[in-house]
């Protein structure tokens, strides 16, 4: 059988092919090494913007956030509070950080809007007492497994339930 001066062996292609198909498969967890590093440092970041409005709520209103309203879910209430504007006598205040749509929906259909992180789960709030009434809050995002790994316990703070999902957590808290 003759060859074409132009083309290429079946074994030649099969080369080339091989040779992409190593390439992608190197590329392939560098990839996805570096989407993982983004998320984690937009997560970071995201906490960051929630502390700083956290701290201008308690510097206008003198507290933080409560936990338990507009119902029974402290990150409901979060998101409430912080992108709300608020009357207080004759002066207003709020909303205390913009939300982007990404980073707020209606997870569980009740009509209140909750923070999630931009790794996929939804932050744990809370706003506990601490010694000699001071005021403490407590933000959490659940990490890339979107699992807690723990309770958060009034008198303690979060408490891990030694499963090790608590491992990829990240912890925001402050006090005053």
């Amino acid at each position: 059988m003759s060859r074409s001066p132009g083309a290429f062996t079946l074994v030649e292609i099969l080369v080339v092919v091989s040779i992409i198909i190593i390439l992608m498969a190197m590329l392939v967890p560098i990839t996805a090494s570096v989407i993982k590093d983004s998320r984690r440092k937009a997560a970071k970041a995201s906490m960051n913007t929630m502390e700083m409005a956290l701290e201008r709520y308690y510097n206008d209103l003198g507290d933080y956030p409560p936990d338990n309203t507009p119902g029974s879910d402290g990150n409901e209430a979060l998101t409430h509070h912080l992108t709300t504007r608020f009357k207080i006598g004759e002066r207003y205040v709020g909303p205390f950080m913009t939300s982007p749509a990404a980073q707020t929906r209606d997870g569980d259909g009740d009509g209140f809007f909750e923070f999630y992180s931009p790794m996929g789960g939804k932050y744990e709030y809370r706003r506990l007492q601490g010694m000699g009434g001071l005021s403490i809050y407590l933000l959490i995002d659940p990490g890339e497994d979107r699992n807690l790994g723990g309770t958060i316990n009034p008198a303690s703070g979060f408490v891990p339930d030694g499963s090790g999902a608590e491992k990829d957590n990240m912890h925001k808290h402050g006090q005053r």
